[in-house]
């Protein structure tokens, strides 16, 4: 910007503000503040915002020749820079007064070496109302927060123009706006020197962060010198926002505080005499005397650290808290880490890690560099979301610098979780930009990793950490975990569940191996450990099968084929493994040694092999185990268990065994038996033409086992239902119950319809038979139905038949007969003509 524009935007904010400065500021009642007798005449100085505009005026006395006031006007806030209006009055900005006239402030310029520095010579101003030219270097350095150069910080300042911004030492929020001797140290001094001016303080900023809100006192400060009024105005304000200051209006040396417009005053001792009410909040700063007020948080937040630490860096860390963007706490953890490398409270730590990559550019690239170095230098451990997020800046590229400290921090924490909890994050830090990670950072990495896995952590440690190795990309060989790798191998193989996964791991090749050396040393070692082994690592050695020795391939296929196994994967598994064994007689017995070693085959898997067999091979006995167990044993059998072994053994796959041949033949008999039964030729009226084959046949049948008998219950049945002698049918009843109710189901349709008499005596036998009482209730209703429709002549031939089993049977029989005689009878006359 040329001088010329300078001078024309200068003017025109002037004439703006002129206004507001006249009638706001210039304005005061006649003799409002002439001086005492003997008394230096003090000056007035005062600061408004009005209207969206800014005005900060000085009226100084000058003897004999008056009074001079002199006024600086802006519409923008940015104009201030980081300095508060208070400041002000100890800048070097003010039209210079005659010899004459008392200086502003007793106190001593700002020593160069002041962190805020000295201000360069000031050229006199000229009278108010005129519009020097500009002369600001355009060189002038400024912070993220000031405007470019001019009268405070920017052109837009109506009077004077032309001040140089000096380049202040520290961070983004220490410079902007020109110099002042009301530095932070300066009035913090002021306020150490006053008795209780710690408390005095706490209670001014408090209740300056009150003023201006419904019902809030007036602040009033008193004093005999305007000078020590406006230090402690500064101090307070230098605690509070910068935009909260400057909104904040003041006057000093004020007459009437209740006509002075603004919510904080100064007032000399004799005007303070008259203050009376509630509506003010009076700090006498030579009695030290101030009102008991609660302290705001923001107070106790800021307070002290601006009376124990570093003043200029309390009030930078507070600028940089109110321009930080984040909520008010964590906003002041951030000022604080930022400027003096305190560290955060943890519930504020990942807000201040996520703002280095969110927050305001100039303010992050000013600061990035202190917040990462407190959080990579602190022995905290900081939240892994924390550390996450720092890494995620120093991918971004916005730790210059700092990159491989964020990621060594980070992996520092990580290492401490894995082995002491074994907690181990998914995420994969991202890559670092080009020259942030060196061969020394690799170095320092590994060696952490390699520190905490000799530490002698946990299993379950060890395995956590070689999991943050393989995602650090950092390499780990089993050579280097000494011991630690042959405790891990071995906790390992006895934990097949511990969800361990070597591809995650930097060494998870060499590993593996260890881990199946480790698992065939104990199939070899406790062989009655295998199951134990087959059902812990099938799964996982599976895929692996063709590179095992034997035992171990051994267990593994005895494991795939477990109880726990899928039955469709079984099916696959088995037939993959017999049919490739099918051509080699030594090798399918091995195979199928080795699938059943630890449960018996199915029966379908019982047809696969003798389907697959080679010619010659006998099975192993081992693999028949369960089967002919079934089939010799005391429970009932299965027809498909039977089925099964009549195939195996035809085929020759069976080793001798006597128990189940003789079952096998005595089925074979039974099965002969019920055929003939079945099919044997019949006579007149269904009787067989003779009893003699017969007979043989039942007592056959009466000494076959009862277990395959049972089995065959249906036809047995079915076959003794075609008509049989009673006395040794009855006999095959007796010594075979597990056929009784299937052959009591044909025997009541039997009785339904006149037949063989024969049907209707075993009938009455079974159905008064003490051993069978229990069949009464079934039979009584189709017996009593046969014999109310029989014809005489078939209840004489049941009486001769019945007659066989002894004089009482006939008795009964007899008095059975008399027992249906009404119902005969009433059969007679319902159906006279016997078709029924």
């Amino acid at each position: 910007m040329d001088d010329e524009t300078r001078r024309e935007r200068s003017a025109a904010t002037f004439r703006g503000g002129t206004r507001a400065v006249r009638t706001v500021l210039l304005y005061e009642p006649a003799g409002r503040d002439e001086p005492g007798a003997g008394d230096p005449p003090q000056p007035s100085f005062r600061h408004v915002a009005a209207g969206g505009s800014f005005a900060t005026t000085l009226r100084r006395h000058l003897g004999d020749a008056g009074q001079v006031s002199h006024g600086i006007v802006t519409d923008d806030p940015a104009d201030y820079g980081t300095l508060r209006p208070a400041q002000l009055f100890g800048a070097p900005l003010w039209s210079p007064p005659p010899a004459s006239a008392p200086p502003l402030a007793s106190a001593p310029p700002v020593a160069p070496t002041s962190p805020v520095g000295s201000a360069p010579p000031v050229e006199a101003a000229p009278p108010v109302g005129s519009v020097p030219p500009a002369a600001v270097p355009q060189d002038s350095p400024t912070s993220p927060l000031s405007p470019p150069p001019g009268p405070l910080g920017g052109p837009a300042l109506a009077y004077p123009a032309g001040l140089p911004v000096p380049r202040v030492p520290g961070g983004a929020l220490a410079g902007g706006g020109p110099a002042t001797t009301l530095t932070p140290a300066l009035v913090r001094e002021r306020v150490a020197a006053q008795p209780g001016g710690a408390a005095m303080l706490l209670a001014l900023v408090s209740a300056l962060d009150r003023a201006g809100e419904p019902d809030a006192p007036v602040v009033v400060l008193v004093g005999a010198e305007a000078t020590r009024i406006v230090e402690w105005i500064t101090a307070g304000t230098l605690l509070l926002p910068p935009a909260r200051a400057l909104a904040l209006g003041f006057e000093v040396n004020a007459g009437d505080p209740a006509t002075a417009g603004v919510p904080v005053v100064g007032v000399d001792p004799a005007t303070a005499a008259g203050l009376t009410g509630r509506g003010y909040a009076v700090f006498d700063l030579a009695a030290g005397a101030f009102p008991a007020t609660t302290p705001t948080a923001h107070a106790l937040r800021w307070v002290g650290g601006f009376l124990q630490d570093d003043p200029r860096a309390v009030v930078e860390a507070l600028d940089l808290a109110a321009a930080c963007g984040l909520e008010p706490d964590a906003a002041a953890e951030l000022g604080l880490a930022a400027v003096l490398r305190r560290e955060p409270a943890l519930a504020h730590a990942a807000a201040i890690a996520g703002w280095l990559r969110d927050g305001p550019q100039a303010l992050r690239r000013a600061y990035t560099g202190g917040i990462t170095d407190m959080f990579t230098s602190s022995v905290t451990p900081w939240p892994r979301p924390v550390l996450e997020a720092l890494d995620d800046a120093a991918a971004d590229g916005l730790l210059p610098g700092r990159a491989a400290a964020v990621r060594l921090a980070l992996l520092r924490g990580e290492t401490d979780a894995a082995a002491l909890r074994a907690e181990v994050a998914t995420r994969v830090p991202p890559a670092l930009p080009d020259g942030e990670w060196t061969a020394a950072d690799n170095t320092t990495a590994r060696r952490l990793v390699l520190a905490a896995l000799n530490a002698g952590p946990a299993p379950l440690g060890s395995e956590a950490l070689l999991r943050v190795a393989g995602r650090f990309g950092i390499d780990v060989q089993p050579s280097d975990l000494a011991d630690r790798g042959r405790d891990l191998v071995e906790f390992w193989a006895g934990h097949p569940r511990a969800g361990f996964d070597p591809g995650l791991w930097p060494c998870g090749d060499r590993l593996t191996a260890a881990l199946v050396d480790e698992l065939t040393r104990r199939v070899k070692a406790v062989p009655v450990r295998r199951h134990d082994i087959a059902a812990g690592w099938w799964r996982w050695l599976l895929p692996r099968i063709t590179t095992l020795e034997p035992p171990l391939a051994d267990a593994v296929l005895a494991g795939a084929v477990g109880d726990d196994a899928d039955s469709a994967e079984r099916a696959d598994l088995v037939e993959h493994h017999l049919t490739a064994a099918s051509h080699d007689p030594d090798r399918f017995l091995s195979t199928a040694a080795a699938l059943w070693s630890l449960t018996d085959p199915s029966v379908d898997e019982l047809r696969l092999l003798k389907r697959l067999a080679p010619a010659g091979v006998v099975l192993p006995a081992k693999t028949l185990e369960g089967l002919i167990g079934r089939l010799v044993g005391d429970a009932p059998l299965a027809h498909e268990d039977v089925d099964v072994a009549h195939r195996l053994v035809d085929a020759g796959l069976v080793p001798r065994h006597r128990r189940l041949f003789q079952l096998l033949a005595d089925d074979r008999v039974l099965r002969a038996v019920v055929r003939r039964l079945t099919t044997a030729p019949a006579g007149p009226a269904g009787r067989p033409l003779g009893d003699g084959p017969v007979v043989a046949l039942l007592h056959e049948l009466e000494e076959l086992p009862a277990r395959l008998v049972t089995l065959h219950a249906p036809g047995v049945a079915a076959a003794l239902a075609r008509s049989a002698p009673p006395r040794e049918l009855l006999a095959v009843l007796r010594r075979h119950p597990g056929v009784v109710e299937h052959y009591v189901t044909l025997l009541s349709d039997l009785l339904r319809k006149p037949g063989d008499e024969r049907h209707a005596v075993i009938a009455y036998h079974l159905m008064h038979n003490n051993d069978s009482r229990g069949l009464r209730p079934v039979l009584t209703a189709p017996v009593l139905r046969w014999a109310t429709r029989a014809s005489s002549r078939q209840l004489r031939r049941v009486g001769e038949l019945i007659a066989g089993f002894g004089p009482a049977w006939s008795a009964s029989w007899a008095a059975y007969l008399e027992h249906v005689r009404s119902q005969r009878r009433i059969c007679r006359l319902i159906h006279p003509f016997g078709n029924h």
